[in-house]
């Protein structure tokens, strides 16, 4: 864990938190606080906008690391707000 905390300019004492339950609401809302399209966080994710669009509608079920990816998300894009 301290090798990717280290890579997206984190401190190495805040974890990166994995949640497992992560509901098709909150990652919509996410992605809308985030300022994303689905098609713009299906290209960061690097898969099918569609896929977003079933995570968000429940139509599969969402992955366990997909919190994970977020929060690379958001700290890439802080990084950059930074720079």
């Amino acid at each position: 864990m301290k090798g990717i905390s280290k890579h997206l300019g984190l401190d190495s004492h805040i974890p990166l938190v994995y949640d497992t339950d992560m509901t098709p609401e909150y990652l919509k809302e996410w992605r809308k606080k985030n300022g994303l399209s689905q098609s713009g966080l299906a290209k960061k994710l690097n898969v099918a906008t569609m896929t977003v669009s079933r995570w968000e509608t429940g139509l599969r079920s969402i992955p366990p690391f997909l919190s994970l990816a977020l929060q690379a998300i958001e700290c890439e894009t802080k990084k950059r707000k930074e720079d």
